[in-house]
C-alpha cells in the first residue's frame, strides 16, 4: 500500500514491495538503495497466507467522507482446495466379477466445476491409457461405480478418480487393481478329429470338434499355420475349419484344441493335442 505522490517511481519490476525483485525471487536491498530514488510502500502483505490475501484501498473525493482513505484485508478464512480418495476398488477381480469403486469427494471453497456434483472414474491399462471411464454423481461427498471387465486381457490396471472445481482446478487419486482369468478346474468334454487333406492343388489341416460336456463353450484351435476361435458353442454342436497351408505339401504334425467353459461359479479348462499325416497334392 502506498502514499503516492506526483513523479514516485516504485520500482517495479526491479522491486516488489521492499525488496530487490530477481528472477522472480527477493532480495534485501542494496546499501545504495537511497540513491536509485525508489518509493516503497507504507504496509505490505508478504506471501505467508497466515499474514492476510491482500490489502485493498479506496479514496472518496466526491462523498459525503472526501478526503478519507479506507484500507482493509479479505476474509482470512483458509481456501479448502479440492480432494477426492477412493476407498474401495483396488485389489484383484477375476474377468468374471466387476470393478467396484468407492470413494468420497470435494469441490473445495470454489464449489463444483459447472455446479455438477460429479468426479469422473476411470480404468487405465499397464501404459496409463484410459480403457473405460464415466462420469459418476456425488451424493452427499460420496460415489460409487461399477467397470465390467469380462471383456479385459489379465493384467495390471489403475482406477484414477478426478474431482474438477469452478477455480482451484483438479483432483485425483489412484489404485491399484489386477483383472485375472477365472478359476479353472475339472474338464471340457471334446471329441476332436484332424487331418490333413487336399483342397485341388493346396494341402489343408482339418479339424472337426464336437461338444459333447453338456454345456456352452469357447473353442479354439492352434496349429503351426494359424488359430482358430469358436465363442459360445452350444452342447452337441459340431465345428470345422480347414487350415490352408498356401502350398502344395504339409509335413506331419500336431495341432492342440483347448475348451473352455464356466458355470456353476467355476471355471472347466481341457486342452487336447491331436496328430495329423503329411499330405502332398502336387
Amino acid at each position: 500500500m502506498y502514499a503516492v505522490e506526483p513523479g514516485d517511481n516504485f520500482g517495479w519490476s526491479d522491486r516488489e514491495g521492499p525488496f530487490v525483485a530477481q528472477n522472480r525471487q527477493i532480495f534485501p536491498l542494496p546499501e545504495d538503495d537511497a540513491e536509485q530514488f525508489f518509493t516503497y510502500p507504507v504496509a505490505a502483505y508478504d506471501h505467508n497466507r497466515d499474514s492476510g490475501r491482500a490489502g485493498f484501498g479506496s479514496f472518496d473525493n466526491t462523498g459525503r467522507i472526501r478526503g478519507v482513505t479506507v484500507t482493509g484485508d479479505p476474509a482470512q478464512e483458509p481456501v479448502v482446495q479440492p480432494s477426492v480418495t477412493i476407498t474401495g476398488g483396488g485389489g484383484e477381480v477375476t474377468t468374471e466379477e466387476t470393478v467396484d469403486v468407492t470413494g468420497e469427494a470435494d469441490p473445495g471453497s470454489t464449489g463444483w466445476r459447472k455446479d455438477v456434483e460429479a468426479v469422473y472414474a476411470e480404468l487405465q491399462n499397464s501404459e496409463g491409457r484410459k480403457v473405460v471411464g464415466r462420469e459418476v454423481p456425488v451424493t452427499d461427498g460420496t460415489f460409487a461405480t461399477s467397470f465390467d471387465v469380462s471383456a479385459f486381457e489379465p493384467g495390471d490396471y489403475t482406477i484414477k478418480v478426478s474431482v474438477r472445481s469452478k477455480g482451484h482446478g483438479n483432483a485425483s487419486d489412484t489404485e491399484s487393481v489386477r483383472v485375472v482369468s477365472p478359476p479353472v478346474t475339472d474338464r471340457v468334454d471334446l471329441r476332436v478329429s484332424a487331418r490333413a487333406q487336399c483342397w485341388g492343388e493346396e494341402a489343408v489341416v482339418a479339424v472337426h470338434v464336437v461338444n459333447q460336456d453338456g454345456h456352452r463353450a469357447d473353442i479354439r484351435a492352434t496349429t503351426s499355420l494359424a488359430d482358430k476361435k469358436w465363442s459360445g458353442v452350444a452342447d452337441g454342436q459340431a465345428v470345422y475349419h480347414g487350415f490352408r497351408s498356401g502350398s502344395a505339401d504339409v509335413e506331419a504334425g500336431t495341432l492342440t484344441v483347448a475348451g473352455y467353459a464356466f458355470y456353476d461359479g467355476v471355471g472347466h479348462y481341457q486342452r487336447y493335442q491331436v496328430e495329423h499325416e503329411a499330405v502332398s497334392c502336387s
